[in-house]
C-alpha cells in the first residue's frame, strides 16, 4: 500500500553490501540526499536501488582526485561511474542505473551546479531481449504475445451474451482493454457513466 516504508542507505560504493557500510564522503553525501529527496518527490519510485546505485558510483568517481564536490564533476567522472555500474551490475540492473545516471548528469546541467556542462548520456547499453526493438525477429515476438483472431472473436461473442452482472462486468472489461489498452486496475476505477 501507499503507507509502505522505504529505507534508503547512503552507503559508499565500496561499502554498500555489507553488514556496517561506510557513510557516502561529505560534501557528496549533502548532495546525494537532497538529490535523492528532490526526485522521490517528482519521480516516486519504490525500486531505489538503480538510483542509489547511480549516487555511489558517482561519488565513488569524485572521490578519485580527492574532495567529492559536486560542481567538479565532469564528463570523465560520469564515465568512470558508468563503468563502475557496467562492471557490477548485468543486463537490465546495469543499464537502468545508467538511466539513472543520466538523470543525475540533466539535473545538475538543468540547474548550472556544475562549472562546465556535461552533456552526458548513458553509454550501457539496452538489453537486446527486450520487445520494444524493431526488425523482423521483435515483429515475430510481439505477434506471438497478441491473441488469434478466434480469440478476439470469442471475446465479441462473450460481451454480445452476457447476461449475469459478473459476465457482464468481465466481458466489458474485456472490451474496454481491448479498444483503450489501460491497466486492468484504471478501468477498475472508472467513474460510473464515464
Amino acid at each position: 500500500g501507499s503507507d509502505k516504508k522505504i529505507r534508503a542507505v547512503f552507503s559508499s560504493w565500496e561499502t554498500a553490501g555489507k553488514s556496517e557500510p561506510e557513510p557516502m564522503a561529505l560534501p557528496f553525501q549533502d548532495f546525494a540526499k537532497a538529490y535523492f529527496r528532490y526526485q522521490h518527490a517528482l519521480n516516486p519510485t519504490s525500486s531505489i536501488g538503480a538510483r542509489l546505485a547511480a549516487l555511489r558510483a558517482l561519488g565513488s568517481s569524485l572521490g578519485r582526485s580527492g574532495s567529492p564536490e559536486i560542481w567538479r564533476a565532469d564528463g570523465g567522472d560520469f564515465n568512470h561511474a558508468s563503468q563502475l555500474l557496467k562492471e557490477h551490475f548485468a543486463g537490465e540492473t546495469g543499464y537502468r542505473a545508467g538511466v539513472q545516471l543520466e538523470m543525475i548528469a540533466e539535473h545538475l546541467d538543468t540547474n548550472r551546479l556544475v562549472a562546465v556542462p556535461l552533456a552526458w548520456k548513458n553509454p550501457i547499453p539496452r538489453p537486446a531481449n527486450r520487445t520494444g526493438r524493431v526488425g523482423k525477429e521483435f515483429d515475430e515476438r510481439r505477434e506471438a504475445m497478441l491473441p488469434s483472431a478466434f480469440a478476439l472473436e470469442a471475446l465479441a461473442k462473450a460481451y454480445r451474451a452476457a447476461v449475469d452482472p459478473a459476465d457482464v462486468i468481465v466481458s466489458s472489461l474485456a472490451a474496454i482493454l481491448c479498444s483503450a489498452p489501460d491497466r486492468v486496475h484504471e478501468v477498475l476505477l472508472l467513474k460510473a457513466d464515464c
